[in-house]
């Protein structure tokens, strides 16, 4: 069975693995890299910080975040981002179950949540159009 919560400290080596069970060194917030600063982030009231972790072994198999507070104070703009679920945890519905959580836990604090998928990983457009958004352009 997988639980979806909040992080707490002791969750950041775990969510450090899994950065790098998917990205290796190459994902481009390097806070997901560094203990120090990713715990300082499980702790931000700036962030919401989610994991999925499975009840049994208590191995966290995926993570995902809302950033809070990107536009203005008073935009009430969040930033669904940094979804990453283990490689050999995919296609279980860990994902899903993540944007779900951070969509119920956020639903009375934002008025318009956005997402930054990346082209190359399109289980994320996937999710997210699952879930409601839509798509608005792409960038390189």
């Amino acid at each position: 069975m997988i639980n979806v919560r909040k992080a707490c400290g002791p969750d950041a080596s775990q969510i450090r693995e899994i950065f790098l069970a998917c990205y290796e060194a190459d994902y481009p917030f390097p806070e997901f890299y560094d203990l120090p600063l990713l715990t300082k982030l499980i702790y931000s009231d700036d962030t919401l910080l989610l994991v999925a972790e499975d009840k049994a072994s208590g191995r966290l198999l995926g993570t995902a975040s809302v950033i809070l507070e990107i536009g203005a104070y008073s935009d009430l703009i969040g930033e669904f981002g940094r979804l990453a679920v283990r490689p050999e945890a995919r296609n279980q519905g860990i994902g899903k179950l993540l944007m779900a959580e951070r969509l119920r836990l956020v639903q009375d604090r934002l008025h318009v949540g956005l997402i930054e998928g990346r082209v190359a990983h399109p289980y994320t457009l996937k999710i997210a159009e699952a879930h409601g958004f839509a798509v608005v352009g792409f960038s390189r």
